[in-house]
């Protein structure tokens, strides 16, 4: 079952039509979480995909420490 559903979590309903079409063979579960900012974090059986400010941010300030 976990391999065929993808979780989408989210602070906000999103179109969930855009995800069918991306994952055609997956039954889409939305869960919100207010916790996100700005975005959507996908969980694809053990694969996250997080697309959000916080992450963003994140991404910068390792960059930042990085150089």
């Amino acid at each position: 079952e976990k391999k065929k559903s993808l979780l989408v979590l989210s602070p906000e309903n999103p179109d969930l039509r855009k995800f069918e079409k991306l994952f055609p063979h997956k039954k889409i579960l939305f869960k919100k979480d207010p916790s996100l900012m700005l975005g959507v974090k996908i969980i694809d059986n053990d694969v996250v995909y997080e697309f959000t400010l916080k992450n963003s941010l994140d991404k910068i300030k390792i960059y930042k420490k990085r150089s």
